[in-house]
């Protein structure tokens, strides 16, 4: 759903990218793999000894002004976090936090640790967190050597440690590799899973699965991978990403390329909409990655050393970035915990303007309405994907409705023109 060279050559492009990330406080060694806020702060966690000269034991708080211990941390590294019930959840390969046992997953609540019933130590390493209403999933790694060989997806209620199904998202394709769950998130009240499996309690899928509270429903056929690192709604749609550097979307009919004609390469691990801008980050040697409303790709600033980004988190409504990155410190290679605060203000500005109006329903089997919340006279245009013009007319009012439902299915362009510029949207008949 890119639009190619043809395309670039009927939109003006408001790019705006200054070499602007920040990090936040010292900088310290390992790899940092999320980031939430928690009452107020910021949390990190992942392989992290210390910051500025401070011991950490792979979890720390930013308090406004530096990086803070949580007492004794964690025996071990960090893997993922969660708010859930007015705590702070942190799952990982550790057997003890703050002095208690814990068993890969414990919770923290402002000052104190405590454990989570008996742990996950029976059941399975997490990857990934997601709280939805009063459940808090986890999905990670079914560990070969405990009494549940095939158990990567597991919830709990606040009392009790509970399989999601069976929680056995197998991977009945290989007889060596263990099916594994990579990325959780929530849409619409349902719990969307990615990961490396393809059949779950009698349903085959593309390691791709939607819970709805209830049971399992394999999402749409045809995606290009069953090895799948992150899940997102980017625009609205569904947005995946595999382990073979591919990002897909789903446009409502198909499964289409989001990131085609992207300058970079390597294996993406995290997607936001940041000001409705998307933003992709991974395993690039690289900065992230911004999109605008034309499709195309633009590195956001830049940071020093080989980078990999792990998680990307909008934290009071600034963009923050973490993993680690690669620095030659006089001739002696470093792997510093990369956090970064982006402080370069819009990613695009074509995207930033663009909220002016609104283009609904979108999908839609046709007809379309063109909202916008202060009356601008002009012209309203679409194009197909070749850049030929589909519609044209006048707009004379606050809303304005367009009919494509003669046209064929798939992705459109809403360019609207007035004094104030031009602007697009894309708009999908399905």
């Amino acid at each position: 759903m890119k639009y190619g060279l043809l395309i670039l050559s009927l939109f003006s492009l408001h790019i705006v990218h200054a070499q602007s990330w920040q990090v936040v406080g010292a900088q310290g060694l390992g790899n940092v793999a999320d980031i939430v806020e928690y009452d107020g702060h910021i949390y990190i966690v992942g392989d992290i000894d210390e910051i500025g000269g401070v011991v950490m034991n792979h979890i720390a708080m930013w308090d406004g002004n530096s990086w803070v211990a949580l007492n004794s941390g964690l025996g071990e590294y960090g893997t993922c976090m969660e708010v859930y019930n007015n705590e702070l959840y942190v799952g990982g390969f550790f057997q003890m936090a703050g002095g208690i046992l814990a068993n890969r997953m414990a919770k923290w609540n402002g000052s104190a640790w405590s454990s989570v019933s008996t742990g996950l130590d029976m059941m399975l390493a997490p990857h990934d967190m997601e709280a939805i209403e009063n459940v808090l999933y986890i999905g990670g790694s079914p560990d070969l050597a405990c009494n549940t060989p095939k158990v990567n997806m597991v919830s709990w209620n606040g009392t009790s440690i509970g399989t999601v199904g069976t929680g056995e998202l197998e991977l009945i394709s290989s007889s060596i590799v263990s099916g594994t769950v990579y990325s959780l998130t929530e849409h619409q009240g349902d719990l969307y899973v990615a990961g490396y499996f393809d059949f779950v309690d009698g349903i085959s899928c593309e390691g791709l699965l939607r819970w709805d509270g209830v049971s399992w429903d394999a999402l749409p056929s045809g995606h290009p991978s069953n090895f799948n690192l992150e899940v997102e709604f980017i625009d609205g749609n569904l947005t995946v990403a595999d382990n073979s550097s591919g990002v897909s979307q789903w446009n409502g009919s198909n499964w289409v390329d989001f990131i085609q004609g992207w300058p970079g390469n390597g294996s993406t691990y995290a997607m936001v909409e940041y000001n409705s801008t998307p933003v992709i980050g991974g395993a690039y040697n690289d900065v992230p990655y911004s999109q605008n409303s034309q499709g195309n790709w633009s590195p956001v600033g830049g940071m020093p050393g080989s980078v990999m980004i792990n998680k990307m988190e909008i934290i009071g409504n600034e963009l923050y970035a973490v993993g680690r990155q690669y620095v030659d410190v006089g001739g002696t290679v470093e792997q510093r915990a990369l956090v970064m605060k982006w402080v370069g203000g819009p990613l695009s500005a074509d995207r930033i303007l663009a909220p002016k109006f609104v283009v609904s329903p979108n999908p839609s089997a046709g007809i379309f309405t063109l909202e916008q919340s202060i009356l601008q006279s002009g012209k309203l245009t679409v194009y197909d994907l070749f850049g030929h013009k589909i519609l044209e007319k006048e707009i004379r009012s606050k809303s304005t409705t367009f009919d494509l439902a003669r046209n064929h299915s798939g992705v459109y362009i809403v360019e609207v023109n007035h004094e104030m510029g031009t602007y697009t949207r894309r708009v999908v008949v399905h």
